[in-house]
């Protein structure tokens, strides 16, 4: 059967190495024994919160090299570590290039840290639409059937509906034109570009009734993310052809830096 014996204080008088209890050290009223108190055992939920920000003077606990000597630590050295000083950004390595619209950054929120895509940094999306070939327009307003493209960032113009769809909100530059193709009975022709199918946010009509004349309509405008856009056009004097090719029927498109709604 095991011993136990049970005492109230053990006071440490006849040796000046302390008193040694299977195996523990215990002397000046501490743990002499290094590695004797395992990480379990500590109870760090039962501490008191510290109530305020860490700062650089606050201590932490490390074990130096992962050798068992236990050493403290100021909170500045891991702050360092971590790379959150001015030297870890110019030492870092250069991106040496334009920065993907996938690419992301850290910004303060109104002070809470967030990540955020380059693409919101940027002018985009931005495109650039055409039609090749000549289109017959008539005595009503009709879309222009841009069915090509020079480029299209993030792919927000559609060729078969011939409507560009932001999907990032912001400010808007839109602009676009046309050439009528030579007619003798050319009277006035016009374009506009509209907004979700009905409203006209920008327009222009020909200075002129001569034929092969270029009309050119241009908008600022603050959209959401859902709205699109796409290029009409009539003419007066009947059906007549406006003239296929770049750059005689065109829209083009972007995102204005630091835009919103």
């Amino acid at each position: 059967m095991a011993s136990e014996i049970k005492v109230d204080t053990i006071s440490e008088k006849t040796s000046a190495n302390g008193v040694t209890i299977d195996g523990v050290n215990i002397k000046d009223s501490a743990l002499a024994t290094a590695g004797s108190v395992p990480l379990s055992t500590i109870d760090i939920d039962g501490g008191t919160d510290i109530g305020a920000a860490v700062v650089d003077a606050d201590l932490f606990i490390i074990d130096d090299g992962a050798g068992g000597t236990n050493r403290k630590v100021t909170a500045s050295r891991i702050k360092t570590y971590a790379g959150f000083d001015v030297s870890s950004i110019t030492g870092a390595t250069a991106l040496a290039e334009e920065p993907d619209g996938a690419d992301e950054m850290v910004i303060s929120d109104g002070g809470t840290l967030k990540r955020l895509d380059m693409k919101h940094m940027m002018c985009r999306p931005a495109f650039y639409a055409s039609r090749q070939t000549a289109q017959t327009i008539g005595t009503s307003f009709e879309v222009v059937d841009l069915n090509s493209e020079r480029f299209d960032t993030d792919s927000c113009f559609d060729t078969s509906t011939f409507r560009f769809t932001p999907v990032v909100p912001g400010m808007y530059y839109l602009s676009a034109g046309i050439t009528w193709k030579t007619a003798s009975d050319f009277d006035k022709g016009e374009i506009a570009i509209y907004e979700n199918g009905s409203d006209v946010v920008a327009y222009a009509n020909s200075p002129n009734r001569n034929y092969n004349t270029s009309i050119c309509s241009t908008i600022i405008n603050s959209v959401d993310a859902d709205d699109y856009f796409d290029l009409r056009a009539v003419n007066e004097s009947g059906d007549l052809d406006i003239n296929g090719g770049v750059p005689k029927i065109w829209m083009f498109g972007f995102r204005l830096l630091g835009g919103g709604t």
